[in-house]
């Protein structure tokens, strides 16, 4: 009964180049125009026309701004318009027309933002009226109708309406009167057989509705107001059983799959659940069974896993999980349980390895962690234990070994690390205490090996190094020492022979993090090897090395890094004469 018409735009092979405002068309392929019009900062504006690839003209739209905005004009191939119409801003909107290929005014109409207003007119191929409609709130009334036999089917509203498809083959036909359907209608498919029949009041379907699939098999049932409604498959297997009353779904409905299946029973009230409703896997075990009370979930609630177990069981209130609730593992033991608060976790939660071993449990208030909450290994041993403060780590937090060894141990402030933490080895050995403010370091850290002996000795400031800084060996032999101030070397740095801890192989002396002083190295059995001497960072006096005997190798005299005289250098004597060096 109803025609529309959808705008397409054509889609073009074409490079396209623009600038802020700027004439732009595009090419086919074989070089002929493809569209053409104004860009505004890369926006199609204003007119735009588009071509085949014959260079025919096959669209005008008008733009703003890249959306449809104004008059879009499409056209048959042989130049003649095909249809005209009006947008606002992309929206149907105005006049519009349509016509054959003859040239023949095929539909008219008007839009008010794509909703048909007023009276829309069709035509036939000979330019004779076929129908005139009227338009309120977007339902069409039938005003006139005339066959293509030039019989009056319906006249100022009233008659008998009969319409065909594009093959004349018949497409519905029923009474009309007020410009309305009234009685029995029959809608029929463009092979002649019945689809669709039942009876209109006032434009209104009531009582009950047939309708068929195209190889004459029912389709459904509809009581639109009072009555039971049933809906099948094509292949002829129920889909649907139950009742309305007063247009609405009430009572038990049942539901079924292609096969045969039933898939789900529900309760209706006044088209909302209401009772519980009941879901099937395509095995016919239950999937789900929950309560609803107008349309919202309310009470208890069960889903299973496909073999029948239970997966998921609890309550609702008001559609918001309320009360205990359990989840379980496929091999039906617990996987967790808990109670819910209007939606959110609240209280005891315990989470479950296989046999119902307990993992973690703990409290939450009204969806944020708190208290007291503890993990297990998988023999029931201790692996974490600590309290939480709205939703953060606070107090005093514990982890062990699974052989029951202490691991790490600390405290927290608000989520963050804070006051001392210690940490041992499995062996019951300490590992390190290192201290924190509101998690960042600071203070003494110390480090171990798992023997004992000490690794390391730090020292902290805001989260950076600060003061006397160590390093062992795995026998305590010191490695090196040295001094921090704000995260910068500082002060004096010895390196240790690890045979020999009394001999120094390198000293160094920083001052905010830059070379000063004189830097020596020696060679492994204590012998100077090389005096180095810096400040402010650049070479600035004497420089020397000498081989393990004593013998001066290289030694010269330097300034703000730059070489004043060559003293020694017994790889290039003439070097050493004394001769300045600029």
């Amino acid at each position: 009964m109803h025609k529309s018409i959808t705008v397409a735009f054509l889609l073009l092979i074409c490079n396209v180049s623009f600038s802020q405002t700027q004439k732009v068309s595009t090419k086919w392929d074989n070089g002929k125009i493809a569209s053409q019009g104004v860009t505004l900062n890369g926006f199609e504006h204003g007119k735009w026309e588009y071509f085949d690839r014959e260079g025919r003209l096959m669209q005008e739209i008008e733009y703003d701004r890249g959306v449809a905005n104004g008059k879009i004009t499409y056209y048959y191939r042989n130049g003649k318009k095909q249809n005209e119409g009006h947008f606002s801003q992309g929206i149907h909107d105005g006049a519009f027309f349509e016509w054959y290929e003859n040239g023949n005014l095929k539909s008219s109409g008007q839009y008010d933002f794509a909703i048909k207003i007023g009276s829309w007119k069709q035509f036939y191929e000979n330019g004779k009226l076929e129908k005139e409609e009227y338009f309120i709130d977007g339902q069409p009334r039938i005003i006139t109708a005339i066959s293509k036999n030039e019989d009056t089917l319906v006249f100022n509203g009233k008659g008998y309406y009969k319409g065909f498809y594009p093959n004349g083959k018949l497409l519905e036909e029923g009474a009309i009167n007020d410009s309305l359907p009234q009685g029995l209608w029959i809608f029929y498919f463009s092979s002649g057989a019945k689809k669709e029949e039942g009876t209109f009041t006032n434009g209104l379907k009531t009582g009950t509705w047939t309708s068929w699939f195209p190889n004459g098999n029912k389709r459904s049932t509809i009581n639109n107001q009072n009555g039971e409604n049933c809906e099948w498959f094509e292949n002829g297997v129920q889909a649907t059983q139950g009742y309305i009353e007063n247009g609405k779904k009430t009572g038990d409905w049942s539901f079924w799959n292609e096969n045969g299946t039933l898939i789900k029973k529900a309760t209706y009230k006044a088209d909302k659940y209401d009772g519980k409703v009941i879901t099937y896997y395509q095995t016919g075990i239950e999937k789900s069974k929950i309560n609803f009370i107008d349309g919202r979930m309310h009470g208890h609630a069960l889903w299973y896993f496909e073999d029948g177990k239970t997966d998921i069981e609890g309550n609702f209130a008001d559609s918001l999980q309320h009360g205990h609730w359990i989840y379980y593992r496929t091999d039906g033991d617990k996987g967790n349980e808990g109670d819910y608060n209007k939606g959110e976790l609240d209280g005891k939660w315990t989470w479950y390895y296989s046999g119902n071993r307990m993992w973690k449990t703990g409290y939450y208030d009204r969806g944020i962690r708190v208290g007291h909450w503890l993990y297990l290994y998988e023999d029931s041993t201790k692996f974490k234990e600590g309290n939480y403060k709205n939703g953060k780590e606070h107090g005093l937090w514990q982890t062990w070994y699974e052989n029951g060894q202490l691991n790490v141990s600390g405290y927290f402030k608000n989520g963050l690390m804070d006051s001392l933490w210690s940490g041992w080895y499995e062996n019951g050995q300490k590992y390190y205490e290192v201290n924190y403010t509101d998690h960042v370091l600071n203070g003494e850290s110390k480090y171990w090996y798992d023997n004992g002996k000490l690794m390391s000795e730090e020292n902290y400031k805001n989260g950076q190094l600060h003061g006397i800084f160590k390093t062992f060996q795995h026998n305590g032999k010191i490695i090196m020492s040295g001094n921090y101030a704000n995260g910068l070397k500082h002060g004096e740095f010895k390196y240790f022979d690890q045979l020999n801890e009394k001999v120094a192989l390198r000293e160094e002396t920083w001052v905010n993090d830059r070379p000063n002083g004189t830097w020596i190295t020696r060679h492994k059995y204590g012998s100077v090897e090389s005096i180095r001497n810096f400040q402010n960072g650049k070479k600035h006096g004497l420089l020397r090395f000498t081989e393990p005997d004593g013998t001066i190798v290289y030694e010269a005299q330097y300034k703000n890094d730059k070489l004043v005289k060559t003293i020694v250098d017994k790889k290039d004597p003439e070097k050493a004469k004394d001769k300045r060096r600029r």
